[in-house]
């Protein structure tokens, strides 16, 4: 798993009802692409490619790189400007390079400023768009 840091990070980030979602994967393995799929059922985007990471109180803070904000890659389109967040809180990592352990996986964590985060892998998940939409929709209001 790509290990993250406070500042900026090589991901991208949706917010879902105001459940941060972060983005892994190496390059061309579709963050953005995911990240539109998601727009598309009415998510936000909060940064594409790169994704300022903070802590704050025991909070995970996703922001968008300030020289990127606004802007996602479309492939074979161009960079799109969108409306975008200015901040969320991270719920929710994905990682795309990671296979998950079968059709019913255990759960599945990994630890972002010593705050432990559920963690799906990703790759080649048939309907992973529309699995972690309702996943970001339906999460415990608090998850301190």
């Amino acid at each position: 798993m790509t290990r993250l840091h406070e500042g900026l990070n090589h991901a991208s980030c949706v917010s879902v009802q105001n459940n941060g979602l972060l983005i892994l994967g190496a390059s061309g393995q579709g963050k953005s692409a995911l990240a539109l799929s998601l727009m598309a059922l009415g998510g936000d985007l909060v940064g594409d490619d790169q994704v300022e990471l903070s802590h704050e109180n025991g909070i995970i803070i996703a922001k968008p790189a300030p020289n990127l904000a606004g802007k996602i890659e479309a492939r074979y389109l161009g960079i799109l400007t969108v409306d975008y967040v200015h901040s969320v809180q991270l719920r929710l990592v994905v990682d795309l390079s990671r296979k998950p352990d079968g059709r019913m996986p255990s759960a599945s964590f990994t630890t972002v400023f010593n705050k432990k985060l559920p963690l799906v892998a990703g790759q080649d998940v048939p309907n992973l768009v529309n699995a972690l939409y309702v996943a970001l929709l339906n999460l415990e209001t608090d998850c301190r």
